[in-house]
């Protein structure tokens, strides 16, 4: 759900300053290429679903099951993200060298964005990762990705 999410919030983004400087696709050739990055991560995380509940069974921990969910949804994400990135970097044609330098900075800045908006929107709408033992569907919301990630690292260190 959260990559839908994020395909949501991010689209018009990638679409607009695509379309002002110069990019010629559509904006359902931009959604097409958004679902199919998202259809590679969803596919990378299936395969890492034996993982997931290997650690789940064996570890008793709940820091470093959020931990390691998190490194495998990082490893997911960049892959699907470097995907979508060699999809739709821009090649030299009629609008020149500077054109496509110029959407290739807006596409990486992009993928960034995209990156914020999908760990933040992973992190609020998180049902499988309450309290440790129990399962809650709508949860307050208490801060940010990455002050989660921050605390739960330090939880396990120390």
């Amino acid at each position: 759900m959260p990559p839908c999410l994020t395909l949501v919030v991010c689209l018009p983004t990638l679409y607009i300053f695509n379309v002002l400087f110069g990019a010629k696709q559509t904006i359902a050739q931009h959604f097409t290429y958004l679902l199919t990055a998202i259809s590679v991560i969803a596919l990378l995380l299936c395969g890492f679903a034996p993982v997931t509940l290997f650690f789940l069974i064996t570890v008793n921990d709940y820091y470093f099951f959020m931990l390691l969910n998190v490194a495998i949804f990082a490893i997911t994400g960049i892959l699907g993200v470097s995907f979508l990135y060699q999809v739709m970097r821009p090649i030299a044609s009629d609008d020149g060298v500077q054109g496509v330098k110029i959407r290739t900075n807006i596409l990486r800045l992009w993928l960034v964005l995209y990156g914020f908006v999908g760990s933040q929107l992973g992190w609020t709408l998180r049902p499988f990762f309450g309290s440790p033992g129990q399962f809650e569907l709508f949860r307050p919301r208490e801060g940010s990705f990455f002050t989660g990630v921050w605390n739960a690292i330090m939880q396990l260190l120390f």
